[in-house]
């Protein structure tokens, strides 16, 4: 891959995440709870599916005081990529990579997350889901 199309990639990604967590903030009232200091608890299982679209899906079983991106990382092999001042983004999950085309979204109880998964620290009664969406 040129670098030229490397960096149209980077590009398309990074505008598409931005305005994801723009319009989220716009159209949410009231941002998802962060927590600063928990003691960890060892249960929960993650899931790859695939749904009747072809998406790519991972849902899994918040655990306490664990924030979503550890707990992606501890069962599956996870690609990311960090952009300063802005965080470090999921670009793939066991292999299934966003493309120029599609990203990794990210969503806490159904609804999508207003901060990055690094960021959010879990409850046990939440139910975190990423899918493989198109770049609108």
């Amino acid at each position: 891959m040129d670098l030229s199309k490397f960096k149209r990639i980077e590009t398309v990604i990074i505008l598409a995440v931005i305005a994801v967590i723009g319009i989220t903030f716009a159209l949410t009232k009231d941002p998802l709870p962060l927590k600063t200091a928990c003691a960890y608890s060892e249960s929960g299982n993650l899931k790859l599916a695939h749904t009747e679209e072809q998406q790519s899906v991972v849902k899994y079983q918040g655990q306490e005081c664990k924030n979503a991106l550890d707990l992606l990382k501890s069962k599956y092999e996870v690609q990311t990529k960090n952009f300063e001042g802005i965080g470090e983004f999921v670009t793939g999950v066991n292999g299934v990579a966003a493309d120029d085309q599609h990203f990794w979204a990210f969503y806490v109880n159904g609804a999508q997350a207003q901060v990055g998964a690094g960021q959010y620290v879990t409850k046990d009664s939440d139910v975190i889901e990423w899918k493989l969406e198109d770049i609108e």
